[in-house]
């Protein structure tokens, strides 16, 4: 009951908190700043969300008629805002722009750096080739003296991506994908490629319902490959980050990663949505030292869009997986409140709080008694053991770009597979970016942030990494642009005191037919 009373107390302060974001209703006939060059068949780019009703319902007796921001009834039979998702003169962004349901919900894995307004993005390649340095290559071996290798090494690097947005009447498709294969000259063992694609669909069955799929996977061989730039934290359905990540793996080897989430949305008002989603994931690491996983999720979530810049909600998910190469499994039920505000076209705040519950079941070392140990002939053994734990589940996002300038915050709390060593764990993960760009050639990215995992199995352990990375792009000539990175890497296992710095120096020339600073994005 004292859990239950928190979770209905902060849903009312939230509640009350979004009534500071309300602005007072726009009079009938009096154009509001924001909604300035909005006319039908035009084009806004910052466009909000303008159909408060999707049916545009106006008679005052009709229970769908339609309201504005305060609830007042609008019986003039148009909806507060230019009604274009019909007219045949609007583009196919206009038309998605008008029929957006309001800021990010994080439970329905949407996340900050996603646009406020679906936007076409032309599909644009990228290649590049690259001299790079890496100190602190670190294999899944022992050396000859016992000791974990730190070795260093120059190399050359091919570079390749394509992304882009295309957004029809009722489809949005968006793609993001990006590698690179490298040739070191001095530790070849350590040569191979690292490739990351993402790919969501979203489509529009009616007035009502929508559903999207999204897929991603990543393949890297080194645990180096840090996204300079205004970053976010991705967010699973019943928990937190449950695919693998380079900022957590200990060390350099092959890993693949692999997740997929289909979601159904039903609008059952214009301010009430309902959410239910479902998917897979899966990890793979070469190395037969290091374990794998295999899991699922489901959840729902009901969304109460307050007014058209704030949306409030609950959440539930649950997660499940188990582990390839060792006996282990893990069941996570979590519960919380969801609440994203826009402060304006261009500014968004989403956050994500609850409480997860893990039953974890593993093995353990049992050491015996000196009498059983003499019978048995070994002075320990496996036990299987079963437990229960209780964590936050958190995920906060604010990201704000406007023209040349992207700037982000994040930080997620929740639970993860782990990183093959450290297993069921609790990970907790804080950022923050910035891309820029000066003048006209001048493009910038930074980050820096920190991971930790505590282990929250059958161990008591803990890793921790700190992180810096940076960026920049010299435009040469239309589109031939010269390339600099640096990124750092610091990593501790606690209890061991294994501790390793790494960091990568790259530079070289990289071609795409678009501007770089939409590519670093």
């Amino acid at each position: 009951m004292t859990v239950f009373r928190i979770l209905i107390a902060a849903f009312v302060g939230l509640w009350q908190l979004s009534a500071l974001a309300q602005s007072p209703p726009t009079p009938t006939n009096t154009t509001s700043p924001d909604q300035q060059g909005q006319t039908v068949g035009g084009t806004n780019s910052g466009a909000r969300d303008n159909r408060i009703n999707p049916q545009g319902q106006g008679d005052a007796n009709d229970p769908n008629a339609v309201k504005n921001d305060s609830g007042n009834m609008n019986t003039t039979g148009t909806p507060a805002g230019p009604d274009i998702a019909d007219d045949s003169n609007a583009t196919p962004e206009e038309k998605a722009s008008a029929e957006y349901s309001g800021p990010a919900v994080l439970s329905r894995g949407i996340s900050a750096s996603e646009p406020m307004n679906p936007k076409n993005v032309r599909f644009t390649p990228t290649v590049g080739v690259e001299y790079v340095y890496n100190a602190g290559l670190t294999g899944v071996s022992l050396q000859p003296n016992g000791q974990l290798s730190n070795a260093n090494s120059s190399g050359v690097q091919l570079t390749y991506g394509l992304t882009g947005t295309k957004v029809y009447r009722k489809d949005t498709v968006s793609l993001s994908f990006s590698g690179s294969v490298y040739d070191y000259l001095q530790q070849s063992s350590y040569n191979g490629s690292s490739n990351s694609l993402a790919l969501t669909w979203r489509h529009k069955l009616s007035r009502h319902f929508s559903f999207g799929v999204s897929v991603s996977g990543q393949e890297y061989n080194q645990n180096n490959l840090l996204l300079s730039g205004a970053g976010y934290v991705n967010s699973g359905v019943g928990t937190t980050l449950v695919t693998a990540t380079p900022a957590t793996e200990a060390f350099d080897g092959r890993v693949f990663s692999f997740s997929t989430q289909g979601d159904v949305t039903y609008q059952m008002t214009s301010r009430v949505s309902i959410n239910m989603s479902g998917g897979g994931f899966l990890t793979r690491r070469e190395s037969t030292s290091l374990y794998g996983d295999t899991g699922y999720q489901a959840g729902a979530d009901i969304a109460y869009r307050i007014t058209r810049h704030v949306t409030t909600g609950v959440y539930y998910g649950y997660t499940h997986f188990d582990y390839l190469g060792i006996y282990g499994s893990t069941n996570v039920n979590t519960v919380g409140l969801t609440y994203s505000i826009a402060f304006t076209p261009t500014t968004e705040l989403i956050t994500r709080v609850g409480a997860s519950r893990l039953a974890t079941a593993g093995l353990t070392s049992v050491t015996l008694d000196p009498l059983f140990a003499l019978l048995f002939g070994t002075g320990a053994v496996q036990e299987a053991v079963y437990l229960v734990n209780y964590t936050p589940d958190v995920n906060v996002q604010l990201r704000r770009k406007v023209s040349k300038v992207a700037l982000s915050l994040a930080y997620a709390r929740g639970i993860t597979p782990g990183n093959g060593v450290i297993l069921t764990s609790v990970r907790q993960t804080a950022s923050v970016g910035a891309d820029y760009k000066l003048g006209r050639n001048w493009h910038f990215s930074d980050t820096s942030g920190y991971d930790t995992l505590s282990s929250f199995g059958v161990t008591n352990q803990k890793y921790t990494s700190v992180f810096v990375g940076s960026n920049v792009y010299r435009t040469i000539h239309r589109g031939l642009d010269w390339h600099a990175r640096f990124d750092f890497h610091r990593y501790l296992f606690d209890n061991t005191a294994y501790l390793r710095n790494n960091f990568v120096l790259s530079t070289g020339l990289v071609w795409s037919p678009g501007d770089v600073l939409d590519r670093v994005w």
